[in-house]
């Protein structure tokens, strides 16, 4: 009973990302347990996601079967933890030909390879079959586990609506639930604000929409949006690279570095090119090669399997942008006002840093959450679709 379950010889450890090992292994196992955390975080929603599964299933064996668990109750199964096991169970169901659950205070999921289902008194001949010595499992706790009465009051306690959606790597549905499960446990009091958030975050487009249309801006507002793009296609980047290769937290200062460089190399760059275009051609310019910018990386996120070094160059390419605009602004403000460059470059700043700061606000905790990464990315070419149409309009 004291001997280490790790000195067994049977046993094999591999130190390394889960999803990257099943990636190289061929079909070789007859269970797989998805003995993860809930997912709270984006690296946690990784092994909830269907492309998780899809791994998982490839590396089956024929007649395998993959077993995951999440929290439960049979007495009162709260929203977000419906939401969550229903999205998973959708998840399951699209990629595995047959799926069930087991309820109880912790809810096994089961996902088997084949299209068929065990019956429960075929599990139950098995087992008394069986002459293995069990000290937890026995006969009553089978039945306990394998009672219909049970199945059927877990499904009334799900969402009602046919499809809640599918958890996927680019469109984290799971990590919303669970986020919304965590906070009813832990921090109550901020559960309906940020569950109104989330359901009325899609009036942020007829705003854009508005804006659009209607709307304008000078210098301050446009460095306030590339302030907030820059800083929202940085965390995409992050966010980008944790599914690519399981670990963030060994790459995320090299990740914020060359995001710094980028911005430092624009501003170096653009203090030292001459251009005999005014600064509000320039920033014309620039305002469409950000659009350029988003656009292209709209279209490479739906490519599968994008390398990891794709988005260090992705961050990069977005701190060059601002770094590019931001002298730009800062010598079309002062022209416009007939001021020196430093009495204007101060409040551009503080409009620049207050966009990064709504964007690691919004985006990090809102929108990638509740959107994925494709709505978010749209908002964001909406977003500065708005800015470069204020300076169309002003020729």
């Amino acid at each position: 009973a004291t001997d280490s379950p790790f000195s067994d010889p049977r046993l094999l450890v591999h130190e390394q990302d889960g999803r990257r090992f099943l990636q190289n292994t061929r079909p070789a196992y007859d269970v797989i347990f998805l003995a993860v955390s809930l997912p709270v975080t984006l690296t946690q929603n990784r092994y909830y996601t269907r492309e998780c599964f899809q791994l998982a299933q490839r590396t089956l064996k024929p007649g395998g079967l993959l077993a995951l668990s999440l929290p439960g109750s049979l007495v009162h199964l709260p929203p977000a933890l419906a939401d969550l096991t229903a999205i998973t169970l959708a998840t399951l169901r699209d990629t595995f030909p047959a799926v069930t659950i087991l309820p109880g205070d912790t809810n096994l999921l089961l996902a088997f390879r084949d299209d068929a289902l065990p019956a429960p008194n075929h599990t139950q001949q098995r087992f008394r079959a069986s002459t293995l010595e069990y000290q937890f499992l026995s006969q009553p706790y089978l039945d306990y586990r394998l009672d219909p009465a049970k199945q059927d009051w877990l499904d009334s306690q799900l969402p009602a609506k046919a499809q809640p959606g599918l958890n996927t790597d680019f469109h984290p549905r799971a990590l919303m639930a669970a986020l919304q499960y965590w906070q009813s446990i832990f921090s109550g009091q901020v559960l309906p604000a940020y569950r109104l958030l989330t359901r009325y975050a899609w009036l942020l487009w007829p705003l854009l929409i508005i804006a659009l249309v209607w709307g304008r801006g000078g210098a301050r507002s446009t460095s306030l949006i590339s302030g907030c793009t820059s800083m929202g296609l940085h965390l995409l980047s992050l966010w980008g690279f944790q599914l690519t290769s399981g670990s963030l937290y060994f790459w995320l200062a090299l990740l914020s570095a060359v995001f710094m460089a980028g911005l430092a190399a624009g501003a170096f760059f653009i203090q030292r090119a001459g251009s005999a275009l005014p600064p509000a051609k320039r920033v014309l310019a620039l305002e469409a090669g950000f659009l350029v910018w988003i656009a292209l990386w709209w279209l490479l996120a739906k490519i599968p399997g994008l390398p990891g070094p794709l988005f260090f160059l992705f961050s990069a390419g977005s701190g060059l942008l601002l770094g590019l605009q931001f002298p730009v602004l800062v010598r079309q403000a002062a022209d416009e006002r007939q001021v020196t460059e430093s009495a204007v470059a101060g409040p551009l700043y503080a409009a620049d840093v207050a966009g990064g700061w709504l964007a690691a606000l919004g985006i990090g905790a809102l929108l990638i959450p509740a959107w994925g990464w494709e709505k978010t990315i749209v908002f964001l070419l909406v977003l500065k679709t708005v800015s470069l149409r204020w300076w169309v309009r002003a020729r």
